[in-house]
């Protein structure tokens, strides 16, 4: 009998450790695809990032560079002003009032620190003035530079001055990108981190434009362009590709961590379904299986005593 029985549950016991083996492979094969989905849409995500961050608006008869560029910076020094004002009202009415943490920036010496949303206020509108008044030397100096005509050119090359007002244009923009890379990366309300965000892609994107001047007016033949470059003291030293590659990874880092916690799945738990999404294939949504409710087990009330 007992041998009976042992042949008996012997298959089941090996049919029921194939099941777990097999469903154990499977739940590692879908763990393993979602894992280089993830992996692959951040690739994704970083490259447009990249196009985006390069693509400047290009002028036209009816807007130069410096009309653009003026136009650009307004607007973030504008919105930087608007979101710092939101902000401060806030902390005026002791809404969300907390000590965030500024991290330091690879290439920034100050160490990180925290600050308070009214620190945080108080950096935002520094920024905004910052921008704000480089602005006006910056697009005068595209203007100036993109108006000198070709004779000139020939004659005595360049505006040297100006294009060297245009490579320290360059390092205010990088000091202010990297003042609201950190302030992005701190612990702010989502709406204050996406304006932050819009602002940083439109600083490199007119970086992209400052750049562009500068290499297309700086070359060529000329005279006694040497003799105005050595008397203005331009050194037309290309500009550092390393430095700028690192620029461009931290303002991605700060707007891909962005896209995907904007975009991060739920964690699919036991019990549940994969339900399909009409609208965005790409997404899943996961819901839960209804489950058989319990019955509650009955409650014995407690008899009281017989009084004798």
């Amino acid at each position: 009998m007992k041998k009976s029985n042992i042949k008996i549950l012997f298959p089941m016991f090996m049919i029921a450790i194939s099941i777990m083996v097999i469903s154990s492979a499977f739940a590692k094969q879908d763990n393993d695809k979602a894992s280089q989905a993830k992996a692959e849409k951040s690739v994704k995500v970083s490259s447009s990032k990249t196009v985006e961050l390069k693509n400047f608006e290009k002028p036209t008869q009816q807007k130069s560079n410096a009309q653009l560029f003026e136009q650009n910076i307004g607007e973030v020094s504008n919105n930087l002003k608007m979101v710092a004002q939101e902000k401060k009202i806030q902390v005026s009415e002791g809404e969300k009032v907390k000590d965030v943490r500024v991290a330091a920036s690879k290439k920034n010496e100050i160490s990180a620190q925290t600050l308070t949303e009214s620190e945080v206020v108080t950096s935002l509108e520094e920024v905004a003035v910052e921008t704000e008044e480089s602005s006006e030397e910056t697009t005068v100096a595209i203007e100036e530079v993109e108006k000198t005509n070709k004779f000139t050119k020939l004659l005595i090359g360049s505006d040297y001055k100006n294009l060297g007002q245009l490579r320290s244009s360059l390092v205010k923009n990088r000091n202010e990108i990297r003042k609201l890379t950190g302030l992005s990366e701190a612990s702010l309300d989502e709406a204050t981190k996406a304006v932050i965000d819009e602002q940083l892609v439109s600083l490199m994107q007119e970086r992209e434009r400052i750049k562009t001047v500068i290499e297309t007016n700086e070359g060529g033949f000329s005279l006694l362009g040497w003799v105005f470059k050595f008397m203005s003291g331009y050194e037309s030293a290309p500009v550092d590709d390393t430095e700028e590659q690192a620029l461009e990874e931290e303002v991605e880092a700060v707007l891909t961590d962005a896209a995907e916690e904007g975009t991060e799945t739920a964690p699919v738990v036991e019990g549940s379904e994969v339900v399909e999404n009409t609208e965005n294939p790409e997404t899943e949504v996961t819901t839960a299986v209804d489950q058989p409710e319990t019955p509650a087990e009955p409650v014995e009330e407690p008899v009281a005593p017989l009084v004798q």
